[in-house]
């Protein structure tokens, strides 16, 4: 099984690198006054201001999503596990221990070896 074009819906992959980007964009939310008063509080621990604070949550937060919806797809055998890495933004170690993290097996075949060999390739004549 080659799950290197896995048909995956457009809709299933955003942009691994949200991290960093320059663009920014205001988003309003209510929150419970309890979660409101707990972020004040770390806002002020960390000596920054309660968006900063926000934003570095909902970053972590989105990032963390990729990452589980990426293990999610390599478990469903839709990508491989250098695709999951890919898009969820993390080296291919990293996503091999949250796949052994999610207690989901390795799904590595002869066929997955020679699709990586040829992917290397690609990426390498690319350099």
């Amino acid at each position: 099984m080659n799950y290197y074009d896995p048909g995956v819906s457009r809709e299933e992959i955003i942009h691994p690198r949200i991290r960093g980007d320059p663009i920014s964009k205001v988003i309003e939310t209510e929150l419970r006054e309890y979660t409101a008063g707990i972020i004040d509080e770390l806002a002020e621990d960390f000596h920054i201001g309660r968006s900063a604070l926000l934003a570095r949550i909902i970053e972590d937060g989105v990032h963390a999503e990729l990452v589980k919806r990426s293990v999610r797809l390599y478990a469903d055998r839709k990508v491989s596990m250098w695709k999951a890495a890919m898009l969820a933004g993390v080296s291919f170690y990293e996503m091999m221990a949250e796949i052994k993290r999610h207690g989901v097996p390795l799904q590595y075949g002869v066929e997955d070896f020679e699709a990586d060999v040829k992917t290397l390739r690609k990426l390498k004549s690319s350099i």
